[in-house]
């Protein structure tokens, strides 16, 4: 998935309108971002086909796009 798809993901499973520049900003950056977001995500992802997300991993992650690398 590019980061372009990835940011339309967002857009249409959890309503945020992120760029794929947005990515790159840290989570507290970010508006509209809270942990129950992180939560939804992982679960769309998981189901579209993702990897199964470690939760050390996850809970690591500072931003959209360490997530993205986690998920591909």
């Amino acid at each position: 998935m590019t980061r372009t798809e990835f940011t339309a993901l967002l857009d249409s499973e959890l309503g945020l309108d992120y760029g794929p520049d947005d990515l790159d900003r840290p989570f507290d950056q970010l508006g509209d971002w809270d942990s129950v977001n992180l939560l939804h995500l992982v679960t769309v992802l998981e189901r579209q086909g993702a990897r199964k997300f470690d939760v050390v991993e996850l809970l690591s992650a500072k931003s959209l796009a360490d997530v993205h690398a986690l998920a591909y």
